[in-house]
């Protein structure tokens, strides 16, 4: 997985499954960016779907960034299909 970094938010979707965003959450971690900037040991998670990626960890991180129009770091896990395929096989393995 490579590290990459972008200011085009749009190329990001909120995963429909995750919790709803805590402003006040958000907000902090803005608070904190503005000085010590998005750190790249915290990357943003996410796949691939279509022409698009989906955040799968990170929502507060990319919310933050974005509001004060910072670059965020993020990597590409796996496309659609195979995170699908993956998290069949575990719950496979977990009976």
């Amino acid at each position: 997985m490579k590290l990459e970094t972008t200011t085009n938010y749009n190329r990001f979707s909120k995963n429909p499954e995750q919790r709803t965003i805590s402003e006040l959450h958000a907000n902090n971690i803005a608070k904190s960016m503005m000085t010590a900037g998005f750190l790249p040991s915290k990357p943003i998670q996410c796949y691939k779907k279509g022409d698009g990626l989906i955040i799968v960890d990170g929502h507060h991180r990319f919310e933050a960034a974005k509001s004060i129009g910072i670059p965020v770091y993020f990597f590409v896990e796996a496309d659609e299909e195979t995170r699908k395929r993956n998290a069949k096989q575990l719950r496979r393995a977990a009976k």
